[in-house]
């Protein structure tokens, strides 16, 4: 794992080489380098986080034996020593145990897009073919690794983070007010967007190929041309089988490494999965836990409970209000763009406190996506059948009307769940015309446009229908949600701690096997992953997961209205964000969640979370 960074048309001795390095030592604190072909300005910078290959050998930039590439890299080739066997085989020679002079040796023999039809890992790259003049930029067919790039007039440039990009003369740091509307509406800015104009993020399974006398963009992998093509399991039992030996095996080659390794283990199933299957390939692995004093949104107990039947070397922290306010300042230095995921500070805290003791840990991201594991599955296809029925759009508009205390004070000193949130989402399902209106909802933080001014109204994609509603939304979510929240806070949180985090879920090959599974062995009896959960309840047992799926959110709306109080009505006085927004809405919906009338929570925190970030990069 490492950063990556570069430009065209450059001279050697531009300032912003030094500084662009330095931006993204976080990323590599091991080894800072860089590499300038005089003749045609390219410059490629490496900083170095040494996970395979300690030594020299896996020093970059690297060049391939023929000269013809050179080649910066970020990421992991999970399947490398089997191409280094293959490739010996023709004839080839390697001086390292590097996975980078593999790529490099690969692309030698078989070109860039077998190559890469070939790895299976992930990864973001730039290439510079010198016989052809074009540098090529490619991330990894799932979007785990992220990468930038901008065209500033003569430059190109490119990097693993924003910081350099923007700290490039060439990039004028205006705010693209639709990205930022897309930021309100989502809580992240989705690829390829950025939140300033003339940046862009690479979306996943893309070469981008830039010379002097063109662009070019192609897609070499997609998740619904791989889904048209494959063929369901019919028997369950086969699918269970061909499952688990295709998730071990994903397993014990993301345990490969020369550092240090372990796994953060929450209390569901999907990380408790991993954590089994990779005890036992090692003795005693070293898991990492995040807790909380509310128990409406504590699962340390379960991820205690599932570490001591595993025998794992278990590391648990309890998250504060107080601990967590003292994360918020770092929040816009580690996520580059606005981003209000408020599980973005126990992954920042989880990510700190594993790197005193390990280099690279796994994590259990990307099972909710391919078995049904949210919520959202299971309770919006019940709800729109509910919606057929006459008279539900009047029960709707009655349900909205009631205010949020009157709903929780009769649960006041056992209330799990927010009963108030949960009654007012059906409501407003049940409002709904349309599965792609209903699923647009479910995924949106504000509802309306207009909360952003100067910005044009935002169009859904749709795509969401009604005979495949379940399996529709799943494809969505892991095509924009997983790779543009869910991706982006692991690897912003744990880089920013120079923490590899791999996430063995979504290798191609378990990811191409879990769509071959038919939903209804997904989802049995109104629970999801179910055939996920026998392959782990063999493993652990299964009374240690009878409680709902929590997720990993803190638990926000009490703390703003407490703890984090004050520093919320400091943020939200900024006069800065009266040029963005319609503040006299936002701060009657602050009242209002501060009376406890209404949980404003995510709209709130991404408005806080983007003051944050334009004080960083906006002054």
């Amino acid at each position: 794992m490492c950063g990556i960074f570069g430009s065209t048309n450059i001279r050697a001795e531009n300032k912003w080489i030094k500084e662009a390095s330095k931006l993204l030592s976080h990323r590599g604190p091991d080894e800072q380098n860089t590499w300038h072909d005089s003749e045609n300005g390219v410059v490629m910078g490496h900083a170095r986080l040494s996970v395979i290959d300690l030594s020299v050998g896996g020093r970059q930039p690297m060049h391939s034996k023929c000269k013809r590439y050179t080649i910066v890299y970020n990421g992991e080739i999970y399947n490398y020593l089997q191409i280094k066997k293959t490739l010996q085989k023709k004839g080839v020679l390697f001086e390292s145990n590097s996975d980078t002079e593999v790529i490099l040796a690969a692309i030698e023999i078989w070109g860039l897009n077998k190559t890469l039809n070939t790895v299976s890992g992930m990864y973001a790259f730039a290439l510079w073919d010198k016989n052809q003049k074009t540098l090529h930029l490619v991330r990894d067919r799932v979007g785990i690794k992220p990468l930038y790039y901008a065209n500033f007039g003569d430059f190109w440039v490119f990097s693993s983070e924003l910081k350099p990009i923007i700290a490039h003369p060439g990039c004028e740091q205006e705010i693209d007010r639709n990205a930022l509307a897309l930021y309100m509406k989502y809580k992240y800015v989705p690829s390829p967007n950025c939140i300033f104009h003339n940046v862009y993020k690479l979306p996943p399974a893309t070469i981008l190929s830039i010379s002097a006398s063109s662009t070019k963009s192609q897609t070499y992998w997609n998740i619904n041309s791989t889904l048209s093509q494959q063929i369901f399991f019919e028997d369950q039992r086969e699918a269970q089988e061909q499952l688990e030996k295709t998730l071990g095996n994903s397993v014990r080659e993301h345990m490969l490494s020369d550092v240090p390794l372990g796994a953060f283990l929450s209390g569901g199933v999907d990380s408790a999965t991993i954590v089994a299957l990779m005890s036992e390939n090692h003795s005693r692995i070293k898991t990492f836990n995040i807790g909380f004093t509310e128990s409406s949104h504590d699962e340390s107990s379960t991820a205690q409970s599932v570490a001591q039947h595993l025998g794992t070397d278990h590391t648990q922290v309890i998250l504060t209000a107080k601990e967590a306010q003292q994360k918020i300042p770092l929040l816009p230095l580690a996520f580059d763009e606005p981003f209000a995921d408020s599980s973005q500070i126990p992954m920042l805290l989880v990510s700190e406190i594993a790197r005193k003791k390990v280099t690279v840990a796994l994590s259990g991201d990307g099972g909710d996506e391919l078995f049904a594991g949210y919520n959202r599955y299971i309770f919006a296809p019940k709800v729109i059948k509910l919606s057929r029925v006459p008279g539900s759009k009047l029960i709707s508009r009655l349900l909205l009307k009631i205010p949020n205390y009157l709903w929780d004070m009769p649960f006041t000193y056992n209330k799990k769940w927010q009963l108030a949130d949960r009654i007012k989402k059906v409501a407003h399902i049940l409002s709904k015309n349309s599965p792609s209106d209903v699923y647009e909802y479910l995924v949106s933080c504000w509802q309306e446009d207009s909360i952003v001014k100067q910005a044009e109204p935002l169009p859904f994609s749709g795509g969401i229908t009604k005979e495949n509603f379940i399996e529709d939304m799943m494809l969505s979510d892991f095509s924009s949600y997983l790779v543009d929240d869910i991706l982006t806070k692991v690897d912003r949180a744990s880089m920013f701690y120079s923490l590899e985090a791999r996430v063995p879920y979504l290798d191609h090959r378990v990811v191409e096997c879990a769509m071959r599974i038919p939903l209804h062995m997904k989802i049995n009896n109104g629970v999801g992953k179910n055939i996920l959960r026998k392959i782990l309840y063999k493993r652990v047992p299964q009374n240690l997961f009878c409680s709902p799926k929590m997720g990993f959110a803190l638990p926000l709306h009490k703390w703003l209205r407490t703890s984090l109080q004050d520093w919320a009505e400091d943020v939200l006085s900024s006069p800065q964000l009266n040029d963005f927004f319609d503040m006299q809405k936002i701060l009657h919906m602050w009242k209002q969640h501060k009376s406890g009338n209404k949980n404003y929570q995510e709209q709130l925190w991404s408005v806080l979370m983007f003051q944050l970030w334009l004080e960083k990069y906006k002054g």
